[in-house]
């Protein structure tokens, strides 16, 4: 990695010379005066410190990976210019020491027995986070912007694995050690360590991400299912191809998500730029599994109303299977999925076609008669109990669908006019796919959701083309609001 870009051309001068070349360096902290400052800060910081753990080294033979730690970030601060590389890699290292440190001091790094004031880490942390924030705004400037840009992507995907899998363990232990918390501490298996708390948490986030890259799959799908059912084409007989060129795209280039990053956004055979809808659409439909996963699959349908919950976590649930929860969660997933295809749809100002509007309908319609627990509401709830009639449960379950359907169409039909929706179809099909998957009871407080913030959507400034063609994505995000909060609304009224 290069920190020095030299001008391509030489530039005259007023008196006709040619100006020789010059050089752009990027400076980690003299780029600015506040970097400089901020320089001069931790060297003050780091200084003391450093003296600090190097005599505690030489006279308790202790700290040695804290007085490391601080020649490493000392090193980088000297070399302000230039080896950025390097210095990369030593606050990388630094920060693996220091954490290293702090997940058992006692042990490791001697601190309660050495004398080390507690203070002392948490400022050589504070001083990590100060220069890891300036080395990496050096970097951003020293690259290209696609090259930060996919890596900026990668840091939001694996930032949150490792903050989970390692940071959070860590932090834990930390805390538990300088709050001195004897009965907490006292409750913990002894043989139950950091390591073996980040192996029990990799493999919960494992499970976690095989739901939520199928729902990304399902996204990459939704977004051909968009593109090809208005205008009559095959869905799944056809092979993925470039907008602009046609070009078959390979394999490799067909991951959702990774595939988009790892290309920047653009075909590997014409280089033209990948609309970044389809990224998008991905990712909203990875977050739909991914979320139902967190809140309604591993809880046992905590969120679901009349769901009596026995077993919690993803032992209990997917791997000794509970089907009836299971269920509820791949039909709520593909709900949400079938309400985002029309989303896209209306805002490709395409009609919806009769067949998929009927073969959609149906598919939700035989799985919901078919298998009862995956609709559990009962027909009579939040009613007066003088209202209850005693039913057989098939027929309560047809009942049950023909009034959902039924009263989604009516306020679809009559939200839909209220707000002068351009495709007045979609947005009521929506409605009655909600009210066929979920009862009439969720669908009236999805309705309440959907008509404060289509009115709020209303009175926004926005330019014609945006007018009125967003009300079934608004659905949507209604729906999304909706579903961790359904019990307790239900438990309300």
């Amino acid at each position: 990695m290069q920190d020095e870009t030299e001008l391509a051309e030489s530039k005259p001068t007023r008196d006709g010379t040619l100006e020789k070349p010059t050089s752009i360096k990027t400076m980690a902290y003299e780029s600015s005066l506040i970097g400089e400052y901020t320089r001069l800060l931790l060297l003050l910081s780091i200084g003391p410190l450093a003296i600090g753990f190097a005599n505690h080294s030489l006279k308790n033979q202790t700290g040695f990976l804290y007085l490391a730690a601080c020649l490493i970030v000392l090193s980088t601060l000297v070399i302000s210019s230039g080896y950025q590389t390097i210095r990369i890699g030593a606050l990388g290292l630094m920060s693996a020491n220091v954490f290293s440190c702090a997940i058992s001091p006692s042990d490791i790094s001697g601190i309660k027995d050495s004398g080390l004031p507690e203070w002392s880490v948490l400022l050589l942390l504070f001083c990590l986070i100060l220069a890891i924030i300036f080395e990496t705004a050096a970097w951003i400037k020293s690259n290209p912007q696609e090259v930060v840009i996919k890596t900026l992507a990668w840091c939001l995907l694996l930032i949150p694995a490792i903050v989970y899998v390692l940071a959070a363990p860590i932090f834990d232990s930390i805390w538990a050690t300088l709050e001195g918390d004897e009965k907490n501490l006292a409750l913990r298996n002894p043989n139950w360590g950091v390591t073996n708390e980040a192996a029990f948490r990799s493999a919960k986030l494992f499970v976690f991400c095989i739901f939520a890259y199928l729902g990304a799959c399902l996204g990459s799908f939704l977004n051909v299912a968009a593109y090809c059912i208005p205008r009559g084409e095959s869905v799944g007989l056809r092979d993925s191809q470039c907008p602009d060129c046609n070009s078959k795209i390979s394999r490799i280039d067909n991951l959702p998500i990774f595939s988009y990053i790892n290309l920047g956004g653009k075909c590997r055979s014409c280089a033209g730029q990948i609309p970044a809808r389809y990224l998008i659409v991905e990712i909203v439909a990875a977050l739909i599994f991914g979320s139902l996963f967190l809140f309604e699959l591993v809880t046992g349908c905590s969120n679901v109303p009349s769901m009596t919950i026995l077993h919690q976590g993803i032992l209990w649930i997917i791997l000794y299977p509970k089907w009836p929860v299971i269920g509820i969660y791949f039909f709520h997933c593909f709900l949400m999925c079938a309400v985002l295809v029309l989303a896209i749809m209306e805002r490709d100002n395409q009609q919806l076609k009769p067949t998929f509007a009927i073969s959609t309908g149906l598919a939700f319609l035989i799985s919901a008669a078919t298998y009862l627990p995956i609709q559990p509401i009962p027909l009579f709830a939040h009613l007066p109990e003088g209202l209850s009639i005693e039913l057989k449960p098939w027929i309560e379950q047809l009942l049950k669908l023909l009034v959902g359907g039924t009263v989604g169409f009516l306020i679809g039909r009559c939200l839909g006019i209220s707000f002068s929706a351009k495709n007045l179809p979609m947005l009521t099909f929506a409605f009655l796919l909600t009210g066929l998957a979920l009862g009439w009871q969720a669908l009236l407080q999805v309705s309440v959701i959907f008509g404060v913030a289509a009115t709020i959507y209303r009175y926004l400034p926005h330019n014609p083309t945006r007018s009125g063609c967003r009300l079934t994505t608004l659905f949507l995000v209604a729906i999304a609001i909706h579903h961790p909060f359904w019990k307790t609304v239900a438990d309300w009224w």
